[in-house]
């Protein structure tokens, strides 16, 4: 999901976007369970199973949330299915607790009430609405949709194309913080369209946006917004073409075969997990990383330039090293912009977590910014420009080398090809990294040796 520049013009009445395909209420019923007892738009059965979505496990425990969901075009729709290009319709919901005397319901009633858009929309923009009608009556929803539904069926929503107010996109700096140098390992996963999992607790509404900004690192990256355990049929008919949600059912944890890349931020930092393997940075993300931390420097963020909680010299052998320091010292193949050195300090700082709900993606500085000019949005698009350069260099790389005469239908990359992509000859992420772009339909062999390795490093 590349997003660059303004939102475009779209159909507005007031300071009110006319981009509904559905208003919905679910709540839990004491002997139905989670239901939609209320929608407007989409037919009941195209809105099956969000009804655990809007209410996920856990969140009885909590007063208010934000939810982010997605839904797919409903059977014999002539909109995009999932299996395509991604879900038909994005949305948002507010969860609220509220105290009632009402029979069976235990003294809270758990309800949500939200809103879907076609795919493209920008749900987030109807939020401070929906707050309106948190305890109202139906004659006063079908108002809210009547004023801000859309008119036409051939009228398409606003495509948001850049990191705009309100949208998600605009805590990706302080995601970039918490991160560091790991940012740029899941803009691999996100870039070679694997499937990312965001493991989290209630409130939901941190690795919601979180997965926002995932999507907006990879080329189309499907985002789900958050699933549950009947979502799994979903989840494996739309693998190939990658996707990232995320979900507080604990259960996904021991389904490793349904996702490339578990995300876990139920911890004091997020962790990522590829099967029962930790994965973190390699030594080939901090090139571009200098160029992020630079942004985010000349923005008046404060943070190290190794993040606090990623692993470090001790998950390498002395080989990577040694290649890394070659590569920087050779300047081979970067595709990182910009001009400065990779800097590591001796005692990184700890990253404080922004208080947002208490979540992961922080809350944009009140205080000027030194880059405030130059990055009035904080530096978000600057740096998924960054990470955009690069992951195109490393695709029209990958073309050229497919684009050569091969034996069998396989394509052999040696050591010195891999640090022609600017990546590190003995990571194995970068190894499947490569893998993933050349896509299924070509065998890759990724060879290295000690032999091709040495030539890296000495030059010969």
């Amino acid at each position: 999901m590349a997003l660059k520049g303004k939102a475009r013009a779209s159909t507005i009445e007031g300071d009110h976007p006319r981009d509904l395909v559905c208003l919905f209420h679910a709540s839990f019923h004491p002997t139905h369970g989670n239901t939609i007892d209320f929608s407007l738009g989409l037919p009941e059965t195209a809105l099956a199973g969000l009804e655990f979505a809007c209410l996920p496990s856990g969140s009885h425990l909590i007063d208010d949330d934000v939810v982010y969901v997605s839904v797919d075009a409903p059977s014999g729709s002539d909109s995009k299915n999932i299996t395509n290009s991604g879900p038909a319709y994005h949305g948002v919901a507010l969860f609220t607790r509220r105290s009632t005397a009402e029979a069976g319901q235990r003294g809270a009633r758990l309800e949500s009430i939200g809103v879907l858009v076609a795919a493209g929309g920008a749900p987030w923009r109807h939020l401070e609405g929906l707050r309106t009608l948190i305890g109202a009556s139906n004659e006063h929803r079908t108002a809210f949709w009547e004023a801000r539904q859309q008119r036409a069926a051939t009228i398409q929503p606003p495509l948001i194309e850049g990191v705009h107010e309100g949208s998600p996109l605009e805590h990706l700096p302080h995601v970039a913080r918490l991160l560091g140098p790991t940012l740029l390992t899941l803009g691999k996963y996100a870039a070679g369209r694997r499937r990312v999992l965001v493991y989290t607790q209630p409130p939901v509404e941190g690795a919601c946006i979180f997965a926002w900004v995932v999507g907006a690192l990879g080329p189309s990256l499907p985002v789900l917004g958050l699933v549950t355990l009947s979502d799994f049929d979903r989840l494996a008919s739309c693998a190939a073409n990658g996707w990232v949600a995320c979900t507080t059912d604990k259960i996904f944890l021991e389904k490793t075969n349904c996702y490339d890349l578990l995300v876990d931020l139920t911890g004091g930092r997020p962790v990522f997990w590829a099967g029962k393997e930790q994965v973190t940075y390699a030594w080939s993300d901090l090139a571009a990383w200098r160029d992020v931390s630079r942004i985010l420097d000349s923005c008046g963020h404060s943070h190290s330039h190794i993040a606090a909680g990623t692993v470090g010299w001790g998950q390498w052998g002395w080989w990577d090293v040694c290649a890394m320091c070659a590569s920087m010292f050779k300047s081979v193949g970067s595709y990182a912009v910009g001009e400065g050195a990779v800097r590591m300090e001796t005692t990184p700082k700890r990253f404080a977590v922004q208080p947002l709900g208490n979540g992961i993606e922080g809350r944009p500085s009140t205080e000027p910014l030194m880059g405030a000019d130059r990055y009035p949005d904080g530096g978000a698009q600057a740096v998924l420009d960054i990470m955009s350069q690069q992951a195109h260099g490393h695709r029209t790389l990958m073309k050229m080398y497919l684009g050569k005469p091969r034996m069998g239908g396989s394509v052999t990359l040696s050591a010195r090809d891999i640090a022609a992509f600017g990546l590190g000859p003995w990571s194995v992420i970068d190894a499947r990294y490569l893998e993933w772009l050349a896509g299924d339909e070509v065998r890759l062999i990724v060879k290295r040796s000690w032999k091709d390795v040495f030539g890296v490093v000495f030059g010969y």
